[in-house]
């Protein structure tokens, strides 16, 4: 509608859920003794996945075909890097949970 009135109980039920997720997530990393070491791991696995190593993937895919060569050999060296540093902050993660045992 054009009258302004619009649907104000919206925007403070998005707030009201915003505000109890980030409390969830506060007294969820309060309660839970690992939770540091879990969000490392799941940081360093997923973050750089999807912020490195895909992006690279997606553009190799659908521009397969008007690449320079050099220009595939720069995003198969991303991903590789990308992939080094999944493994690489995966297993220091794995490692700081087992040294909390």
């Amino acid at each position: 509608g054009g009258d302004g009135g619009g649907d104000w109980g919206a925007p403070l039920k998005a707030r009201l859920m915003r505000t109890g997720l980030g409390a969830g997530a506060l007294l969820t990393a309060a309660k839970v003794p690992f939770f540091a070491v879990f969000m490392s791991l799941i940081g360093s696995f997923l973050t750089l996945t999807v912020s490195v190593i895909f992006p690279s993937a997606c553009y190799l895919r659908m521009f397969e075909d008007e690449l320079t060569d050099s220009e595939r050999v720069a995003n198969w060296a991303i991903m590789l890097l990308g992939g080094f540093c999944v493994v690489a902050g995966s297993a220091s993660a794995i490692n700081a949970a087992l040294d909390q045992f």
